[in-house]
């Protein structure tokens, strides 16, 4: 609710209903269900080919190299055709995030980058506390390498960490790996195996208790999380201030509100000069500094073009464009 709605959400319930059918071996149904994915998010289609060829390795299931195939062409379908067809600069925005052609000339320089950010190694310890580490040992656990490693890769150092929504499809398949895991283990024919569950379960309990309160999720326990923003109305002040109908330029906060309403663009684009600009200066999306000045801010990204202020409350400001 903090952070807006991300489409995210119908992974995880898609993801979550795969692994359980390909736990209880209905192939067909997990294939139905992994199928899905590639309709929610682009770059998913590596997830699902993740998915056909561990169904095609474990269950020897032909079927899982066809669900292969249609993740891999949806994911080129995606970026390559659909994407750019919405696109008003008919291209595929995020193809800069991961330099292919750099990773080619120096592999080597690659592999240092891959593992040289503190952020990763934070993200994949918590995986392993949060699994037990038992977890890898189910073949499962490799479905989480595409999402990874596009992640670990790309030069955005906002996809390493375990912040925001990026590990969010990690954690399905996590904990069906371990139930996975923890299934065969019980039917091995090493005895300290055949217990492992008895340590690992409490220990991932722990650990999950342990982390809690660090998580988003321990903000529930907050007081503060349900009180309103003190700058709630002077926000729709603002909003307010803008007649229906016209193109505003603004940050994610404001963005879900004023879409209804108006055409809106976000700050971080190259965007035409539009009617209105809001700065908000507790908007991350303007980055680690926010112009002080909002005409002269919008002045300078849109030279030729005049503003004036319309208001400025409470860390708020909003400039017109004039003419």
């Amino acid at each position: 609710m903090a952070a807006q709605f991300h489409e995210i959400a119908l992974a995880i319930l898609l993801l979550a209903l795969a692994l359980e059918s390909m736990i209880i071996g209905r192939l067909r149904t997990a294939v139905a269900w992994a199928g899905l994915l590639v309709f929610v998010k682009e770059d998913l289609g590596l997830t699902v080919a993740a998915i056909g060829l561990v169904i095609a390795w474990r269950y020897r299931d032909r079927i899982g190299l066809w669900l292969a195939a249609w993740g891999v062409g949806w994911l080129l379908l995606s970026v390559a055709v659909i994407l750019p067809l919405l696109n008003t600069g008919g291209q595929y925005d995020y193809s800069d995030r991961i330099d292919v052609r750099g990773m080619i000339a120096d592999p080597v320089g690659a592999l240092v980058t891959i593992f040289s950010a503190s952020a990763k190694y934070e993200t994949v310890w918590l995986l392993l506390l949060a699994g037990g580490f038992l977890f890898l040992r189910s073949p499962l656990s490799l479905i989480m390498v595409p999402t990874l490693a596009w992640r670990f890769v790309s030069g955005n150092d906002v996809y390493w960490g375990p912040e925001w929504h990026y590990s969010a499809v990690l954690m399905p398949v996590l904990f069906a790996a371990l139930i996975d895991a923890i299934d065969t283990s019980r039917r091995s024919g090493r005895r300290w195996l055949r217990s492992a569950d008895a340590v690992v379960v409490p220990a991932v309990t722990v650990a999950a208790l342990l982390l809690l309160p660090s998580q988003p999720l321990g903000e529930l326990a907050d007081p503060a999380t349900f009180r309103q923003s003190e700058r709630w109305a002077t926000a729709h002040q603002v909003m307010a201030q803008i007649p229906a109908g016209s193109t505003v330029e603004t940050g994610v906060v404001l963005m879900p509100y004023l879409v209804p309403d108006t055409e809106v663009f976000w700050l971080g684009n190259d965007n035409p000069a539009p009617e209105y600009l809001i700065v908000d200066d507790q908007d991350w999306s303007w980055g680690p500094t926010h112009p002080a000045d909002g005409v002269a801010h919008a002045e300078e990204t849109y030279p030729g073009e005049s503003y004036e202020l319309v208001f400025q409350e409470n860390g708020y400001q909003l400039v017109r464009r004039i003419g």
